[in-house]
């Protein structure tokens, strides 16, 4: 099941959603793929709606220095690195 929210103008607004929309799917899937692109990465409540966490990027579509920054704001227990796609 992917979650992915509706886009909201408001971070704090995005970041209801982002809750509101794992709560209801949590209970009826045994795994949840959560986009979570356009919220802050170090929010506490963005954080805590995953137990692990996957970046996606474009194959050629983002520096290798900018990838490494995303990494860092990432809790390194729960990071499982980059995944490439085309």
């Amino acid at each position: 099941m992917v979650v992915s929210p509706p886009g909201q103008n408001d971070v704090q607004d995005a970041l209801l959603a982002l809750e509101s929309a794992v709560t209801r799917a949590r209970p009826r899937f045994a795994h949840l793929v959560i986009d979570l692109a356009g919220l802050p990465l170090r929010h506490p409540t963005t954080l805590s709606c995953a137990e692990a966490l996957v970046t996606l990027a474009a194959s050629g579509g983002i520096r290798e220095d900018r990838l490494l920054a995303i990494e860092r704001m990432l809790p390194g227990d729960r990071n499982l690195g980059v995944m490439l796609i085309d």
